[in-house]
């Protein structure tokens, strides 16, 4: 119950992150990297408590202690989100900063002056 409350909270951290993409003004973030990090963020919290519970059924089901499941299951999933968060504003600050203009634009010539 307590993985399951824990989700919510998660996703904080998730628009957090992606508030971190603000950064993106002006710049093309559209990189493999930055793709990869934000859908890891998306999907650690539902995936980290989706295993988590089947590992703690098992574990019920075979009679055994699966009380440190669910919290090994909420450590987990905070130390990815928090690493993942990290990593986005690195991913960012790699991407070149771009003009809103195409790259074979022809430019005004200079003056000698």
């Amino acid at each position: 119950m307590l993985l399951l409350a824990t989700v919510p909270v998660a996703y904080l951290l998730v628009l957090a992150t992606f508030m971190s993409l603000d950064a993106c003004a002006g710049r093309d973030c559209r990189g493999i990297l930055v793709q990869a990090i934000v859908v890891a963020v998306k999907l650690t919290p539902g995936i980290v408590a989706g295993a988590a519970v089947i590992v703690a059924v098992v574990m019920l089901v075979l009679r055994r202690r699966a009380w440190w499941i669910p919290l090994t299951g909420i450590v987990v999933m905070f130390v990815v989100l928090i690493v993942l968060g990290e990593l986005l504003p690195a991913a960012i600050a790699e991407q070149p900063f771009e003009v809103n203009q195409p790259a074979n634009a022809p430019t005004a010539p200079r003056s000698g002056l």
